[in-house]
């Protein structure tokens, strides 16, 4: 799991984690650090009633270590319209895949 020094981004106090979220987050290994730099840094899109925000190496900040880069790497955060953190997970090419066509 990962830690850091960082501050949370003021979108982070806004935002609700569900139990399914937190069920999720520690089945995967995924930390709320981890979850403040995807909605931080991570590209956005919105669909039906969603924020879904996607984090790729090119978005992180250069500073973290190269194993801290990969760890973050395709994690993939969605909220709903009331700022809930309704699941996260890592994103694999087949996810992609459906996630591309769900968007058009």
């Amino acid at each position: 799991m990962l830690t850091e020094s960082i501050s949370y981004p003021e979108s982070m106090a806004d935002v609700l984690f569900t139990r399914h979220a937190r069920e999720r987050m520690a089945q995967r290994g995924i930390s709320e650090w981890a979850v403040a730099m995807v909605l931080s840094y991570g590209t956005v899109f919105c669909r039906r009633g969603i924020q879904i925000y996607c984090l790729a190496k090119r978005n992180l900040p250069r500073h973290l270590s190269p194993a801290k880069r990969e760890k973050l790497n395709g994690i993939t955060c969605v909220v709903s319209d009331a700022d809930e953190l309704i699941t996260v997970y890592h994103y694999r090419k087949r996810n992609l895949k459906r996630f591309r066509i769900m968007m058009h």
